[in-house]
């Protein structure tokens, strides 16, 4: 769901209709909180991500590493589509990226590669522009993300372990 949601998000931005993306991303969010057993842990993670990843957009805006296409609502804020990406993004931490939670060496070396490849990979679909020469801009992306993402991971395993959302539940029923 988190990668349809980035899809629509990006190209959305890139297509000049974020709206349509943003809000399908919503939607995938509300269907994850829907099938999950344990929604405040959920939505605390969600909104650690929105602080952080917005953070972390912020100072990459003012510093002229990150220009998105779309301007936010606020001059130097990321852009809505951007925001709900952050929170997208959190619904990962306890399904698809458990296995991160007792590696956090392993997750800021995540956040070091990850960040850039999606950023750059955004870049290319025309949702954002980098800083010319892109790498320096990549570069811290990537020192930021390397902290970021440890933070948000040790907060998901501080959250608990339950990662088994009720979808997950229906499925296993004996039949």
């Amino acid at each position: 769901m988190y990668e349809a949601g980035w899809l629509a998000c990006v190209l959305g931005a890139a297509w000049g209709f974020s709206g349509p993306g943003s809000a399908l991303a919503s939607l995938l969010v509300v269907v994850h909180l829907g099938l999950s057993m344990e929604r405040s842990v959920e939505l605390k993670l969600a909104i650690a991500a929105l602080f952080l990843g917005c953070s972390v957009d912020t100072i990459c805006i003012r510093t002229g590493v990150l220009h998105f296409a779309e301007p936010g609502w606020i001059p130097g804020l990321p852009p809505f589509w951007m925001t709900i990406l952050w929170v997208q993004f959190a619904t990962t931490l306890r399904y698809s990226l458990v296995w991160l939670q007792g590696h956090l060496l392993l997750a800021g070396i995540f956040g070091l590669v990850g960040a850039p490849a999606a950023f750059w990979g955004g870049a290319r679909l025309g949702a954002v522009k980098l800083c010319v020469p892109a790498f320096p801009g990549l570069l811290l992306l990537g020192i930021l993300w390397s902290i970021a993402m440890p933070l948000l991971v040790w907060l998901s395993r501080r959250q608990g372990r339950q990662t088994v959302s009720a979808g997950y539940l229906l499925l296993q029923q004996p039949r």
